[in-house]
């Protein structure tokens, strides 16, 4: 063992305002001379400074622009058809990327200023900026601003996902109406294209299918692709996938169901395709003697569908596993949270699918009368919207209360999670809601009656697998793994003792997190350590030394009441259907079929299309 000497960071990285000043420290520090620790806070530092000469190369590219030697002053009012034409030369760029550039710098500087102060002094990257850009780029510049605004303060704390996500959520809050219009006019606009690869393999895309008949299909393809991997198929979980969705596509023969089908796939496995993960991953140790190591290093995790009890008073004694039990991935479960008072009408608020985003509030109300068969858990919170009881319940309108019986099941079984604030509940008046009246009556009956499922016992508190109570409460109550930036939802993720029970880390709400797979392993693997000092709070330590706080989530979001605009925002969908062949060089329509303006004659508002891919480049 040696005592490693390193350099201390200047005073001040750490806290001087991005400019001259702070520029001036860094370029004092060589990284690999600083310890662990202030490697971290010299990255953070350099990315506040990048940020800023970010913004202000942008305002610099938007004068370039702006420039005209003939006007006085030398500048123009707008930038024109030609504005952009030096700039793609000098900069050796496209004017899709220059329009995009321009449309980034209009936008933050002259529409929404708040937008480029934040970028300007480093707490918001270019990334960032994009995205509150070509993520409202469809509303009208009131609503716009308005969202932007709004969604400023969260923005450095928000993944990009995270970012898109919020805007979606307060975009469709401010005006329901557009978000449904915009939904109804892409959907009508669904197509099939097929794109020969440089390799010379096939990419066949669907585009702009309804997200419902999406969603069930995706978790459809999960379920047999996880069947045919019980038969015996080796492959990859993503091959076998593969594998059925062709099946599924390819003619077959009459009366071929789906057992058939499956079987067939496991049959037919391709022998020089790479091998699957045959043992799960075992957390926090080798795993058991007799299983087969993993021999593909960056192979997907494994992990465990809980099993999903009925409220009939049985829920305590079942017992859900943390650990894996094989059985492939949950990634397509599908989960649907939405308001109570949504699903009856009485407001407009979106809802939330995991994994794909938010929904407007009658594609929700759609959506849960085709998920009657799936568990409905009810998340009673206080006013802030935080959780003070986990509710389950059988019953269900008329209309919702079967599924057809010729739908194959879905596995895992989905869920619906109602949120309400106990106020409201108690404030329903059930003469108002006829239809639901059983439904309503239970809610408040079993909230009159609710315990937190803590253990009772000293040895409820020493069992090692939290009951599906407890479970379900750990699960509504995070709302996502507690690793600060991970969105992955806490219904896919392991239920995990804060404390080690080897530690005498009691299984109680207060000792248990939801961490997804690969978070659990940094906990247990990479040296970090998680602490929760009250529960539902959660600070992690790096091995550098730094310390980050996941704050308790929010089970009902915080979003506007809708505000229609003076002006409407545009619900055009990005994409045409056709009448040309299915094969394409480009599944996604060019500028000229969308009717944007040329790239060369950047508007107001970005050009780009809301998944922020650039026209010119692959689509794959």
């Amino acid at each position: 063992m040696f005592e490693q000497v390193f350099a201390s960071l200047p005073e001040g990285v750490a806290t001087t305002p991005p400019g001259a000043t702070l520029g001036a420290l860094l370029e004092q520090v060589d990284p690999r001379a600083v310890s662990p620790h202030d490697t971290v806070t010299l990255a953070l530092a350099w990315r506040r400074q990048l940020s800023h000469h970010e913004a202000r190369y942008a305002r610099a590219a938007r004068e370039a622009a702006l420039a005209d030697p003939d006007l006085p002053g030398g500048r123009r009012e707008g930038y024109g058809e030609f504005g952009a034409d030096e700039l793609r030369v000098a900069l050796v760029e496209s004017r899709t990327r220059v329009s995009k550039l321009l449309g980034q710098a209009q936008t933050a500087i002259e529409a929404i200023p708040e937008l480029w102060a934040a970028w300007d002094a480093g707490l918001i990257d270019a990334d960032r900026v994009r995205l509150c850009v070509t993520w409202t780029s469809s509303l009208s510049a009131e609503h716009a601003a308005s969202v932007v605004r709004r969604v400023l303060p969260e923005a450095p704390a928000l993944t990009l996902a995270g970012l898109i996500e919020r805007l979606q959520q307060l975009a469709t809050a401010l005006d329901p109406l557009w978000a449904e219009r915009l939904y109804e006019n892409s959907r009508r606009q669904r197509r099939v294209r097929a794109r020969r690869t440089e390799s010379g393999t096939v990419n066949l895309s669907g585009l702009d299918l309804p997200l419902d008949a999406g969603a069930l299909s995706t978790a459809h393809v999960e379920a047999l692709a996880l069947r045919a991997k019980a038969l015996g198929h080796p492959g990859l979980i993503d091959t076998i996938r593969a594998d059925i969705y062709l099946a599924l596509l390819s003619p077959r023969p009459e009366g071929w169901a789906d057992d058939a089908l499956v079987a067939h796939v496991a049959a037919n496995a391709c022998p020089t395709d790479p091998r699957g993960r045959r043992a799960p991953v075992h957390v926090g140790g080798p795993p058991p003697a007799g299983e087969p190591a993993d021999d593909r290093p960056e192979a997907e995790p494994r992990d465990a569908e809980p099993d999903d009890a009925e409220p009939d008073g049985t829920d305590d004694e079942r017992e859900t596993s943390s650990r894996p039990r094989g059985g492939g991935t949950r990634r397509s479960r599908i989960e649907l949270r939405v308001g109570l008072l949504t699903l009856l009408g009485a407001d407009e608020k979106p809802g939330f699918l995991p994994g794909y985003g938010v929904v407007h509030a009658p594609f929700a109300r759609n959506f849960a009368r085709q998920l009657c068969a799936a568990e409905w858990r009810v998340a009673v919170t206080d006013e802030e919207g935080r959780l003070i009881a986990a509710l389950l319940t059988r019953r269900r309108p008329p209309g919702y209360a079967t599924t057809p019986t010729d739908v194959p099941p879905i596995v895992p079984r989905p869920v619906v999670e109602l949120h309400v604030r106990e106020s409201e509940l108690a404030a329903l008046r059930l003469r108002d809601h006829p239809t639901w009246v059983a439904m309503l009556t239970d809610l408040q009956e079993q909230l009159r009656a609710w315990r937190p499922p803590e253990p009772r016992t000293p040895d409820d508190a020493r069992r090692r697998v939290p009951p599906a109570a407890l479970a379900r409460w750990i699960q509504m109550r995070d709302r996502t793994c507690i690793f600060p930036p991970c969105r992955a939802s806490a219904l896919t993720a392991d239920i995990d003792h804060t404390v080690a029970v080897v530690d005498d880390g009691p299984t109680a709400g207060a000792n248990l997190d939801a961490a997804c797979r690969h978070d659990h392993r940094v906990k247990h693997e990479a040296g970090w350590h998680l602490a929760q000092p009250e529960a539902g709070t959660f600070v992690w330590t790096s091995p550098t030394g730094h310390s980050y706080e996941r704050a308790p989530r929010r089970v009902i979001p915080d979003v506007p009441d809708p505000a229609p605009g003076r002006y409407r925002s545009s619900t055009a969908p990005e994409g045409l259907a056709s009448d040309e062949p299915i094969w394409t060089d480009d599944p996604y329509p060019d500028d000229a079929r969308t009717g944007r303006a040329p790239p060369g004659s950047p508007p107001p508002r970005s050009p780009l299309p809301r998944t922020g891919r650039l026209p010119d480049e692959p689509p794959f």
